[in-house]
């Protein structure tokens, strides 16, 4: 598994995954749906993009669906992170790559 301590702090991409498996759990029997939409750019931190994600699955409820606009080039951290989020959840995140 994939250990970020050293470039994001504490929280382990790992631990992101441990805590959206137990989420998924919770909401079996809770429906709601609705969308989250994000840009991301070359210049955003993936410190800050994995703490969005947690943020977002640290909710009671979840969205049924996260679109992901890849916009330009990203760097290498950032691809990363965004790939390991998609293969969690790969049914419920969408990729959007535009180019410059």
């Amino acid at each position: 598994m994939i250990k970020l301590k050293q470039l994001y702090g504490s929280l382990t991409l790992s631990e992101l995954k441990q805590e959206i498996e137990s989420i998924k759990e919770i909401q079996k029997n809770k429906i709601k749906y609705f969308s989250v939409l994000m840009s991301v750019y070359k210049k955003d931190s993936a410190n800050d993009l994995v703490k969005t994600f947690a943020s977002i699955f640290r909710n009671s409820i979840l969205p049924s669906q996260i679109v992901i606009v890849e916009d330009g080039p990203l760097t290498s951290e950032l691809y990363l992170v965004i790939r390991s989020i998609k293969e969690c959840w790969p049914n419920r995140i969408d990729i959007i790559t535009l180019k410059q």
